[in-house]
């Protein structure tokens, strides 16, 4: 989870990541050995890359409930603005977009045709 302020930028937003709470509930019900092995990552997308079979708790907690929160929000949109042109940006890092455009492609056919990489926040 990241500290921007998508409210700050005069445009509407709305964030679909996991409270801090929500976070700890789930970090804290990892097996002790999933939460050294990301403390030692300590990036998104090692975890990403990782094969399910090796931390699959780890795995569901950083990228799928996220990615399914998230995904959620881009329904809800699709839901009450797909009769017009809106054009959206995800401020999400590069490991949660295989789930966008496979979420998109498989609920709406959605084929996605562009899309641009932009460093928003640089560690």
């Amino acid at each position: 989870m990241q500290n921007l302020y998508p409210y700050s930028f005069d445009i509407p937003a709305i964030c679909p990541d996991m409270t801090g709470a929500q976070f700890d509930r789930g970090w804290s019900q990892l097996p002790w050995w999933q939460r050294a092995l990301y403390m030692h990552c300590l990036d998104e997308f090692e975890v990403a890359k990782m094969d399910d079979t090796i931390a699959p708790e780890l795995t569901y907690l950083i990228l799928d409930q996220r990615d399914q929160l998230l995904l959620d929000a881009l329904f809800d949109l699709h839901r009450r603005r797909c009769r017009g042109d809106i054009r959206i940006a995800v401020v999400y890092g590069a490991a949660h977009v295989p789930a966008i455009v496979n979420g998109l492609a498989a609920r709406y056919g959605y084929v996605a045709r562009s899309g641009e990489f932009m460093t928003i926040v640089d560690l």
